[in-house]
């Protein structure tokens, strides 16, 4: 019998850093963002809304505006969600190795913008197609986006306070 002479461990751990493991995370959300949103694109338009509980509805809106539906001619909203998405990457780097948390918060937002952002230069606007509170619709992009910023705001705060 040949004896083995690797007398550690076979499976080696592999060690992920927290803003590689944002970038797959919002990675997988962004993927799944854009099939409920061509979904909805291909579905709901023909339906209606699909489900609807008061607290949240399945529908399908086409989101021209910018921020809350803010309304700006599209080559300027392209324009300024690029220089938001890399000022944000700035961000991201410049925390990557001192503030690896913050730096995957920053991953999260830049995920979020970028699903938008897709959709906002493929189709001229941003499909959403949750309705929460008969009054905000949204997307898992801005999901991202608003956890991302909470994360961000959160940790700029603990800093502060500690």
């Amino acid at each position: 019998m040949q004896k083995n002479s690797y007398t550690g461990s076979i499976i080696k751990c592999v060690r992920i850093s927290i803003p590689v493991l944002a970038t797959i995370f919002g990675s997988a959300v962004c993927v799944i963002d854009q099939s409920i949103k061509w979904y909805s694109l291909n579905h709901l338009q023909k339906i209606g809304d699909a489900f609807d509980s008061g607290a949240f509805a399945f529908i399908l809106h086409k989101n021209y505006g910018i921020a809350f539906d803010i309304s700006l001619p599209l080559p300027i909203t392209l324009a300024i969600s690029a220089l938001i998405i890399l000022a944000i990457a700035r961000f991201a780097i410049l925390n990557r190795k001192n503030q690896p948390t913050r730096s995957a918060f920053a991953i999260l937002v830049i995920a979020g913008a970028l699903g938008n952002l897709l959709d906002r230069a493929v189709l001229g606007y941003v499909v959403d197609y949750a309705l929460l509170f008969e009054r905000s619709f949204v997307n898992l992009s801005d999901a991202l986006i608003a956890f991302g910023i909470i994360g961000i705001a959160f940790s700029l705060s603990k800093k502060q306070n500690a």
